[in-house]
């Protein structure tokens, strides 16, 4: 080997060692900010056309590897598509804010082992006892009184690579498509079972072609989460964008409306009094 090769060879040798230096191992649990009892976030909901063009979620800068999505998209028609989520944690209580494209609505709270709903249809503020909450893992996202319900999905295991926004690392997690899959199956079979019982009448299975369309490359959903703070930056599937702001600093403290104190008054004055009426 002459001089000039192993000058070549040194150089390939020392840049290896200096990627792998600069390259930050997997992330480690937790791998999403922990559940907090004062926190608060805004989470905006934007729609994705039929035909993406590339484009970063977050701040705009460029992720390599981001999905095809769309930087401008159409404005959404009105309806229930959602447009915002508003999230706060306080004082034992959490609230969640669902504005709808046609300006409506919905309000969920949880306190204790309860979740008070609130539709804008309806002048009726619906209890939901938790334990008949968590029918499946499809219903989880929809009804779980953790601070991201629809990130639960991200591990170890889910984690893709590690990308940088402005200064920050940020771990892409990916959701494969045959998982999600597997969850909106048995989450529709867990339903469909229990209308069944109810009514006695076998509910028809859904159309395949009416599941969730894959995102990019065999996955339902990708996720970015900041490498220090554990917080989201963004969520993406073939649908939608969600990306989340952060309130900082200390979190005022919530209180449930009069209408839903009332409500959940007069549904455990009843329940207590079934209770007394159920003979042995």
């Amino acid at each position: 080997m002459n001089r000039s090769t192993s000058l070549s060879v040194l150089v390939l040798f020392l840049g290896s060692i200096a990627m792998q230096a600069q390259t930050p191992p997997p992330p480690e649990a937790p791998f999403l900010l922990p559940d907090s009892r004062n926190a608060q976030w805004v989470i905006q909901v934007q729609g994705l056309p039929d035909k993406p063009t590339k484009q970063t979620p977050g701040n705009g800068q460029n992720i390599p590897g981001a999905p095809e999505t769309a930087a401008t998209p159409p404005p959404a028609a009105g309806g229930r598509n959602l447009k915002q989520i508003e999230v706060i944690r306080s004082n034992n209580l959490l609230r969640r804010i669902n504005t709808w494209a046609n300006g409506t609505q919905t309000e969920k709270w949880w306190q204790g082992a309860y979740l008070l709903l609130k539709e804008p249809d309806y002048s009726t503020v619906f209890i939901v006892p938790w334990e008949s909450i968590l029918l499946s893992e499809e219903t989880y996202e929809q009804f779980s009184n953790t601070n991201f319900p629809e990130l639960r999905w991200v591990n170890a295991s889910t984690f893709l690579e590690w990308t940088t926004v402005g200064d920050r690392q940020v771990a892409v997690y990916g959701q494969k498509q045959s998982d999600a899959d597997a969850i909106e199956m048995r989450g529709e079979a867990t339903l469909n079972k229990i209308a069944e019982e109810r009514t006695g009448i076998k509910p028809k299975p859904a159309d395949p072609a009416t599941r969730r369309p894959t995102s990019r490359d065999g996955f339902a959903r990708l996720a970015w989460i900041d490498g220090q703070s554990k917080r989201p930056i963004a969520m993406e599937s073939a649908r939608s964008r969600w990306t989340y702001t952060f309130t900082d600093g200390e979190i005022a403290a919530i209180e449930l409306p009069p209408g839903f104190r009332e409500a959940i008054g007069r549904y455990l004055e009843a329940a207590n009094v079934q209770k007394l009426d159920v003979k042995p």
